[in-house]
């Protein structure tokens, strides 16, 4: 079987959006029997245990997690000097990719990789060196518009973002010496192929995040006592702006749906003008702020509500594939997206994979479809049922015959 050194600064421990991606990825690969080494960072702010980083690394081949310190000292200060002089390259938050690389280079003195796949900044830097010096295939995977600078704006400066010499030269090299580039959206790698040099749509896929049936211990049950029960995971802080939604709440109640049995959930840390905005608003009876929880945890209260919903930042393009659009299909809880008009979620919205969707900066567009969802949980005598499935494109088995015609 295939040998791969996997390199991802977020996977283990389990401790965000991107760590879940790549930790699902890495345990369905491992399932597959790849021989997989991961080189990975210590996360901080962790609220995940030990034993659910366990459930998705039992069967990797090894694990070397690499912690380094984000405070300006003199300790990162040589960190990010030490790696411009390895590799060429540097930016804010580069110095990891040194100690990720000379960990690298003692595990290829044991083993003969046939791939490296890099997932996350800084890894690139170390699937660029690694994958020149020692000739190895080298797949890249970019879950959001690389690099951060050129994100679309809220999130960035745009496709056109000025770069320092060493981030152009970095990101000319990375387009050009990047065997197979995957991306989690087509309108993703659309937009990222207007600046990358040199990358024809033969050297891209689109892989979305793998959903795992089953991960969810809870099954729902028939109702949520007479309460129709809405969850958002994650926060809500800028550039997201969640007041638009809130408005949309206030005014759906305004409309005549004072009685309204309706719960809505936010599940993680919230920032002071969230709550504030909450009882400005005198929604304390309708909207809750509860705090965050292990990943398992967080998937199996997902699974006891009626609705799961996202709220995108507006933007132009939105070219994003959250998280948390596999989460909620992994337990079969059908999608509520209040995200931009033009946008990877509208798409999804339009071909149906999507329940509802409302512009994310439109309170009225937000009111009308907690209508709607309100209107069906009362036709079927205050009972909410869910029709949401995993999506083909999600399933593992989809996705593992798309990473089977990879790692040939």
């Amino acid at each position: 079987m295939k040998r791969i050194l996997f390199v991802a600064a977020n996977a283990l421990p389990v401790n965000g959006p991107e760590a879940i991606v790549n930790a699902k990825l890495l345990k369905v690969l491992a399932d597959h029997g790849y021989i997989i080494d991961l080189i990975s960072k210590d996360g901080k702010n962790r609220y995940f245990s030990e034993s659910m980083d366990c459930f998705f690394s039992e069967k990797l081949n090894s694990i070397h997690i690499i912690n380094v310190d984000n405070q300006v000292n003199f300790k990162t200060i040589l960190g990010h000097l030490k790696v411009l002089l390895k590799t060429g390259y540097v930016y804010k938050g580069a110095h990891w990719a040194y100690y990720a690389i000379k960990c690298a280079e003692k595990l290829i003195k044991q083993h003969k990789y046939d791939f490296i796949l890099s997932r996350n900044p800084s890894s690139e830097i170390v699937g660029l060196y690694i994958s020149q010096k020692y000739n190895i295939s080298w797949i890249a995977n970019w879950n959001d518009p690389y690099p951060e600078k050129r994100m679309p704006t809220p999130y960035g400066g745009g496709k056109d973002a000025k770069l320092t010499m060493f981030e152009q030269k970095l990101l000319d090299n990375v387009s050009e010496k990047v065997n197979l580039h995957t991306f989690s959206s087509s309108r993703q790698r659309d937009y990222m192929l207007q600046y990358m040099k040199g990358v024809d749509l033969k050297r891209t896929m689109v892989i979305p995040h793998i959903c795992l049936e089953g991960i969810s211990k809870i099954q729902k049950t028939a109702n949520n006592n007479g309460i129709l029960k809405i969850v958002y995971s994650g926060n809500v802080a800028a550039p997201r702006n969640p007041l638009p939604f809130l408005q949309g709440v206030r005014k759906f109640i305004d409309a005549g749906n004072e009685m309204a049995k309706v719960e809505i959930s936010f599940i993680g840390k919230q920032t002071a003008d969230f709550a504030d905005q909450i009882r400005s608003l005198n929604l304390e009876s309708w909207v809750k702020v509860i705090l965050p929880m292990a990943y398992l945890d967080n998937l199996n209260f997902i699974a006891t509500q009626d609705v799961a919903l996202i709220i995108e930042a507006p933007s132009d393009n939105s070219v994003y594939l959250p998280t948390k659009v596999g989460d909620y299909m992994q337990c079969e809880r059908d999608i509520w997206a209040v995200s931009p008009v033009v946008g990877t979620l509208n798409d999804m919205y339009r071909k149906k994979d999507i329940k509802y969707f409302s512009d994310c900066i439109n309170s009225e567009s937000i009111a009308s479809e907690l209508s709607v969802i309100y209107n069906c949980f009362i036709q079927n005598n205050y009972v909410y049922d869910s029709s949401s499935k995993i999506i083909h494109e999600y399933l593992p088995e989809t996705i593992m015959t798309q990473y089977k015609t990879i790692l040939q």
